[in-house]
């Protein structure tokens, strides 16, 4: 009996340290400019299991959901609605998921079954039973003001998905499908934004005494699109959740199965310009043309220089030139001159050349 408690005490921590990093906040958001943003890849995934507030640490790890009671783990285990010709989800059938989330297929799942096992260990009057998994991707809203503005941002997730719900006698069923935000600027302590559903099926037997209830229901749906607005802070960082849950409180022998699958096909995100924004970009494009305009002043200084040199230098030319032949012509005069004073330069005859 000790050994067993070990091996439960083992898989317990080592699954829970698991867990612990799978929904850890990524460090490594993408940075997001004003203007439509759509995502095909994910950053992350996780799955979680609970009865009541008490985490159930093997939850969605395969192979393991039919571990003998001895650990503790309840097997969560899904039979409806069998795999269909509903593409793309054939790749996460709920024959055999309680849990499954991959950011490669961009499929999750969640389910609750308590058809097939022995449930005496476990008080059920109404005790609630959860199943979810989730895609999340990590975004940081810009800040071009460092204003730390509030904008209206349009989430926009196209998604496809399948569910059923199975009760009998007396019980409460639910799945659900939605989009979750949290704020995590501050990784160590995440803080929830806002939340939206995208789908919600339920289903529930007479909670009286003497009356019961039972039937199934299923349905499907293919490429949805919906469109939510949530006012979040630029230059913060936010994961936004793809989530599936699946719930069910028995009460006494009930028997209840809730199970949902579901792909994200692709993830919008619009960020508008705030008044800021747009006076702080006015402001750029200005200065980026007084830049330019100054630049091309300072070529055209450049060239009217480069001209004015030029004709200095032709001046100067001319000037020499001139000041030489002046030269000569100051000789010439001296050469006449003395020839004037000379005596034959009195005659009246002498002949002046």
């Amino acid at each position: 009996m000790k050994i067993l408690q070990k091996i439960k005490h083992v898989f317990i921590l080592a699954v829970t340290i698991c867990f612990i990093f799978s929904i850890s906040p990524s460090l490594s958001a993408q940075a997001l400019e004003p203007g439509y943003h759509e995502f095909n890849t994910m950053d992350g995934d996780g799955t979680q299991c609970r009865i009541k507030d008490a985490i159930m640490p093997l939850c969605g790890i395969p192979g393991l959901e039919w571990l003998p009671d001895v650990l503790g783990v309840n097997p969560w285990v899904a039979t409806f609605p069998v795999a269909g010709p509903y593409l793309p989800l054939d790749g996460l059938p709920l024959s055999t998921i309680d849990t499954a989330a991959n950011t490669s297929t961009k499929l999750i799942g969640a389910a609750f079954s308590n058809y097939g096992f022995n449930v005496a260990g476990y008080v059920q009057l109404g005790i609630p039973f959860y199943a979810s998994s989730w895609l999340y991707k990590d975004i940081e809203i810009d800040d071009l003001t460092e204003n730390g503005e509030m904008v209206d941002v349009q989430i926009s997730p196209t998604y496809s998905w399948e569910g059923g719900l199975v009760g009998s006698f007396n019980y409460e069923a639910r799945f659900g499908l939605g989009i979750e935000v949290e704020d995590i600027t501050t990784p160590s302590t995440p803080v929830g934004i806002g939340s939206f559903d995208l789908v919600s099926r339920d289903r529930s037997g007479d909670q009286g005494v003497t009356d019961g209830a039972s039937g199934s229901s299923s349905y499907d749906r293919n490429s949805d699109t919906a469109n939510f607005l949530i006012k979040l802070q630029r230059g913060n960082t936010y994961r936004v959740y793809f989530k599936a849950e699946a719930f069910g409180a028995p009460f006494l022998i009930s028997g209840i199965e809730s199970s949902i699958r579901a792909r994200l096909e692709t993830l919008a995100i619009s960020i508008p310009n705030d008044p800021n924004e747009l006076l702080h970009l006015h402001d750029a494009d200005i200065k980026q043309a007084i830049a330019n305009l100054s630049s091309k002043v300072d070529t055209h200084d450049l060239a009217i220089k480069q001209d004015i040199n030029e004709l200095s230098t032709q001046v100067t030319i001319h000037d020499d030139d001139i000041k030489a032949r002046l030269i000569i012509i100051q000789k010439d005069l001296a050469v006449i001159k003395n020839l004037l004073i000379t005596p034959q330069g009195r005659r009246d005859d002498f002949p002046l050349q």
